[in-house]
Parts: C-alpha cells; sequence; structure tokens
C-alpha cells in the first residue's frame, strides 16, 4: 500500500484487530508460501486437506458446509500445514488484535458477537467469496479443464467491474505472476502487457452467486478439483494414456497458469516472480 514493508505490515495489523482474531501476520507467512509453492500439497494452505477432500466429496450439504464455514477450516488447515515463526511482528500482532478482542468482549458483548459472526461469514458462502472459487478451482466446464483432465489450471482471473469492489483480486494472474505489484496497479500492468498473456478467454465473465451455486449443487465438482500438483500430474498422465490429449505440457516444468482444453491453447507469459517496470 505505501510501498514501505513496515508502515505495511502495522497497517495490516491496525485492520486486522476489527477481525478479533489475529492473523495479518501469520497470513503473511502462509500466504508467501502459498506463492513459492502453489498448488503443493503439503505447504500451499490454499489446497484442501486430505480429510477435506474424503470428508466433503461431491455431497451438496457437505460442501455447502465446508463454504459456509471456511474460516474455520482455512486456519486450521494453514497451522496444520505450517509452522508459525514466531517473531516481534507475530507477537506485536497478537497483542494488538487480543487486547482490542477483550475490550469489545468487555464493553459490548452485542458487538463482540456481530464483529465475531461478520468474521465467520466473511469467508461464506456467499457472492463476494465467489472469488474463492474461482481462483484456483475448476469451475466444471471444459472451457476451464486442465486439458480436458477435470481439473484446475494454476490459476484462474476475472476482469469485471465488481474489482473495484474488493482491491482488484480478480487480477490472480496477474497478482501471482507479480505479487510484488500493488493491487492499484493490476489492472495498468494487464493493460500492458496486452490479451496476448492475459486473454479474456480464459478468465472468468461473471462473478456472483451463480459460482457458489454451481460449486454446490454441481456433482462433478469436489474439493479435489483445486489445483494440485500431485493431482493435475495423475490427471496428466492418464490423459496420456487414454488418448484423450495429444500433446499435455509437463505441470512440473509449466509457466502457465490459463491452459485450455487442449494444449495448443496454453498461454505463454512471463516468468513467475519476474519484476516489471509500470510507468509512473
Amino acid at each position: 500500500m505505501f510501498g514501505n514493508i513496515l508502515a505495511d505490515r502495522l497497517v495490516s495489523m491496525g485492520v486486522n484487530v476489527f477481525m478479533l482474531a489475529p492473523i495479518s501476520e501469520i497470513f503473511r507467512q502462509h500466504h508467501r508460501m502459498h506463492h513459492l509453492t502453489l498448488g503443493d500439497d503439503h505447504t500451499d494452505v490454499d489446497v484442501p486437506c486430505a480429510f477435506e477432500v474424503k470428508f466433503v466429496g461431491n455431497s451438496t450439504w457437505k460442501k455447502a458446509l465446508w463454504l459456509t464455514f471456511n474460516m474455520v477450516f482455512l486456519p486450521i488447515r494453514s497451522l496444520y500445514k505450517l509452522e508459525v515463526k514466531t517473531d516481534t511482528f507475530v507477537i506485536l500482532n497478537w497483542v494488538t488484535c487480543l487486547s482490542f478482542t477483550v475490550t469489545v468482549l468487555f464493553l459490548s458483548p452485542r458487538a463482540f458477537i456481530y464483529m465475531g459472526l461478520s468474521l465467520l461469514f466473511s469467508q461464506g458462502a456467499h457472492p463476494a467469496n465467489a472469488r474463492q472459487l474461482q481462483r484456483h478451482l475448476w469451475d466444471g466446464s471444459e472451457e476451464k479443464a486442465l486439458n480436458g483432465s477435470g481439473h484446475a489450471s494454476h490459476t484462474y482471473s476475472f476482469y469485471g467491474w465488481s474489482n473495484a469492489l474488493f482491491l482488484n483480486v480478480g487480477y490472480h494472474n496477474e497478482h501471482h505472476d507479480f505479487a510484488q505489484v500493488a493491487w492499484t496497479r493490476l489492472p495498468e500492468l494487464r493493460r500492458m502487457v496486452g490479451d496476448k498473456y492475459y486473454p479474456d478467454s480464459q478468465a472468468y465473465a461473471s462473478r456472483g452467486m451463480g459460482d457458489v451455486v454451481n460449486f454446490i449443487f454441481n456433482p462433478d465438482i469436489s474439493l479435489s478439483n483445486f489445483f494440485s500438483k500431485k493431482l493435475s500430474e495423475a490427471q496428466r498422465q492418464a490423459c496420456v494414456a487414454n488418448g484423450k490429449s495429444k500433446a499435455v505440457p509437463d505441470l512440473a516444468s509449466s509457466t502457465s497458469s490459463s491452459l485450455g482444453s487442449d494444449a495448443s491453447h496454453a498461454v505463454h507469459r512471463p516468468r513467475r516472480g519476474s519484476r516489471v517496470r509500470l510507468s509512473s
């Protein structure tokens, strides 16, 4: 936000107090691993754990339950997969946030309940959280399947008007390719590199309650359809063995996040982690 790491971390802690749970510094650590090890079953906290996949399956009511209480499953999964490196910032985050939480509870239990429920449902089954179901999850369509395998590509973007309300979170391919570029400049980044690297055809055309309903009621979608290197590699090998794909790229070396239903539709973009210079 400020181009200064210290200032950004302090602002993050300040905003975090209204969530009642001290998560900003833990999120910073674990989200970094999400970027570095995208799709790794052991270190990417966005990939559901095996017990989640097994429990939820493609059951309608269990998917609804999982999505509704995603704010419970996500931190449990995060702490299960990765350790928390305790430092001064983590301690400061915990002290400031928990002090605020105790103060709110003491002054107004109703406000505490309201803010607690707001946190719980912030990642729940509502239109604004459709982003959770678009970034790294296959939506059941042939267009979004990874080489016809029925599993998610690395990352998907969305370029609709609601990005103005949600800090450009829809520019997710761009965010993963250039994590150091501020959210305010992601649209400029896409305009600069053009449709060649981030084509509309590989992005979601809409985002809303329809995505939530599709995830819950589509029997072809389960938690195993989140992008996973392990699952996608197994599907890649199966496609080759069954002759469903004439040429399937090696996922381990692929730099494209937007692979279509055929290998010829692969979009080759700048190497992840590359630096980009935007106009002042």
